[in-house]
């Protein structure tokens, strides 16, 4: 990388929360609260791949780095459980009546360096992207 001008900007979904690079995958996962849902990204296609229900409003979601991606729903009470080979939600965690889970999150320096959630108010509404660098 030689410089660290943004290179180029991939649309999502409204309310991006946070994003998250899969290493098992090499995809990148944006958690987006009020859209319900999170947006895979190829960073080699710089192209949204798929889009995966979630049910309720995200948070902050954490990779094992072995294929599997948690995150906690706040609006459902449960954690969500991500399966990155087959982009689909392999199961839920309901943690009722305890309350609204919390995760710790992680991502290695020198992926949080590339990429980064970006809102943009344009008008009378905002739009929401993943812009990165380049690689």
């Amino acid at each position: 990388m030689k410089s660290l001008k943004t290179t180029g900007e991939i649309k999502t979904y409204p309310d991006t929360d946070s994003l998250t690079y899969d290493p098992a995958s090499k995809l990148i996962f944006t958690f987006n609260g009020d859209s319900k849902n999170s947006a895979v990204i190829d960073p080699v296609k710089d192209a949204m791949i798929k889009t995966i229900d979630l049910g309720g409003a995200v948070e902050q979601p954490v990779a094992d780095g072995k294929g599997t991606i948690y995150d906690n729903n706040e609006e459902t009470n449960d954690v969500v459980v991500i399966d990155t080979t087959t982009l689909t939600v392999k199961t839920r965690w309901s943690v009722k009546p305890a309350g609204q889970p919390s995760l710790s999150r992680s991502i290695p320096s020198t992926i949080a360096s590339l990429f980064r959630t970006k809102a943009t108010y344009v008008g009378d509404e905002w739009t929401h992207g993943c812009s990165y660098r380049a690689r």
